[in-house]
């Protein structure tokens, strides 16, 4: 079969992943060095070549590679920070350092998160660029003695 497969970029080529990454690191008594780094998962796959590797252990041939850089318009800042916060219910550290303050830190961090945009990025109605990877890749037929079912597969 085929496979369409699109990463993000790298951060530095997707400005509106910054704003919550500098407000979480202003508060390093809320969140430990993991849940820090977790939060970068997203971005985890911005070289080709790494992922590239990946498709061809797992059997696949790579056809195309394309960087597409469309630009988004910021609609809400509110759904943006929403978005950043939402996770945070399933970070324990955070909830164990928190505690019953847990309503008041999330909503603090929310305007933090907000002031850091609209400095980053601006207000609704701004363009937000994007970056994004896009491979395409083709699954390669059984090479004689391998057995699929023991292949990894993406």
């Amino acid at each position: 079969g085929r496979l369409l497969f699109t990463v993000w970029d790298r951060l530095d080529c997707n400005p509106l992943s910054r704003p919550s990454r500098v407000v979480f690191a202003q508060h390093p008594d809320w969140f430990s060095q993991a849940e820090l780094a977790s939060m970068q998962v997203a971005f985890s796959m911005a070289d080709p070549a790494t992922v590239q590797k990946m498709l061809a252990s797992a059997g696949f041939a790579i056809e195309a590679l394309t960087k597409i850089t469309p630009s988004g318009t910021l609609v809400s800042v509110d759904h943006v920070t929403a978005a950043f916060t939402a996770f945070l219910d399933t970070m324990p550290s955070f909830l164990a350092r928190v505690g019953d303050r847990k309503d008041d830190a999330i909503c603090q961090l929310r305007r933090e998160i907000a002031q850091q945009i609209e400095a980053d990025v601006g207000g609704p109605g701004s363009a937000v660029p994007l970056s994004v990877w896009v491979h395409v890749a083709q699954k390669l037929p059984d090479s004689g003695g391998t057995n699929s079912a023991t292949q990894p597969h993406l």
